[in-house]
């Protein structure tokens, strides 16, 4: 249940997609010290034991900004335990990602990761271990699947969208407390301002200024759009190949540690890094569940912008990432450049 490497997920990709191929959180393994593997063990044994499932057994996997286990316990049952880093996720985040999935667990048939109550009764675990120390954990149902292997086909891309046009037509009603990342124009802002404080000086000038350029005028975009229903809304955000698996001819979708409030537009573009077919074939997915979000073929290509812009102000905060952050700001400072230049030529009011 982890997002495989970042070409096995886009073989197609030319310009950066947003697959985080991120095996060991540094910030979790830091805190914790050189002795990290034993003291995240004792960690996720401690975890799991207040979840209540009994006996079991945990098999490490990879991890994005969170250490995960699989857990295997009793009467063949499987979860999936999360460690998370509170500096980075702090509990109500992470418990309102949960709430939403719990919703779409009722509200739709897909088959999601089901958040599992301990024995408090809440979602969310902190343990603190070692002392002084302390670490959110939480518990999810498997997803029984494997990864796509092979060519990444129509059909593929068909579920696909049909699974994110389910998820953006599920009407949730966000409870007091509720807290989420709000893909705004602040945010893709802040995006560019992560980017350049780690990269900024060995960046050239001339792409710091084409992407300082691209976002202002992206970011004049977002503000002009409308946000209704049809539009805006919470979305999983991080939804691309590296987070699918089939279950015999059935697609699924997992990993919804980055859900935000956004734009229904910018979902679709997370997943498009396709060629021509099979991105037909995910817009012809989605259309047969909900309708296209207005403005999405005239904003299209905005979007896109957003999502490369989003995924490098992610990987700069990730020190293994920074070889290929570097290498990809050119590509990137092109095209927001260039949209740059369209947008000051033909205004694009929402």
């Amino acid at each position: 249940m982890v997002a495989s490497d970042r070409a096995a997920a886009h073989p197609q990709a030319t310009l950066p997609a947003r697959v985080r191929a991120v095996t060991l959180s540094s910030s979790l393994s830091a805190l914790v010290g050189p002795e990290a593997m034993a003291a995240t063990e004792v960690v996720a044994a401690t975890a799991v034991e207040q979840y209540g499932v009994g006996a079991a057994s945990l098999s490490r996997l990879g991890g994005l900004d969170t250490i995960n286990y699989r857990v295997d316990a009793g009467g063949g049952r499987r979860f999936l335990l999360r460690l998370h880093d509170p500096a980075r996720h702090a509990p109500a985040l992470v418990a309102s990602e949960l709430q939403w999935l719990a919703h779409l667990t009722a509200d739709t048939e897909l088959i999601l990761p089901r958040p599992v109550r301990n024995r408090r009764g809440q979602t969310v675990t902190v343990v603190e271990a070692p002392p002084g120390h302390e670490t959110v954990c939480t518990l999810l149902r498997w997803v029984e699947g494997e990864p796509l292997g092979g060519a990444f086909t129509d059909e593929h891309a068909r579920q696909a969208g049909e699974v994110m046009a389910r998820l953006h037509a599920s009407a949730f009603r966000p409870p007091p407390g509720f807290a989420r990342e709000v893909c705004d124009a602040a945010y893709f802002a802040r995006c560019l301002e992560l980017l350049l404080a780690a990269c900024g000086e060995e960046l050239a000038p001339d792409d710091v200024r084409a992407m300082q350029h691209g976002t202002r005028a992206l970011t004049a975009l977002v503000r002009r759009l409308p946000r209704t229903p049809a539009t805006f809304g919470l979305i999983h955000a991080d939804f691309h190949p590296g987070n699918y698996v089939m279950h015999g001819d059935e697609l699924r979708v997992i990993d919804f540690g980055r859900c935000a409030f956004g734009y229904h537009a910018f979902d679709i573009a997370t997943a498009l890094e396709l060629d021509e077919a099979r991105r037909n074939a995910f817009l012809a997915g989605y259309a047969s569940i909900r309708p296209w979000p207005p403005g999405l073929e005239r904003h299209h290509d905005a979007f896109v912008c957003l999502t490369y812009l989003d995924n490098l102000g992610f990987l700069a905060t990730i020190g293994r990432e920074r070889a290929y952050v570097l290498e990809t700001v050119p590509a990137v400072a092109d095209a927001l450049g260039r949209y740059a230049e369209r947008a000051s030529r033909h205004d694009t009011p929402a």
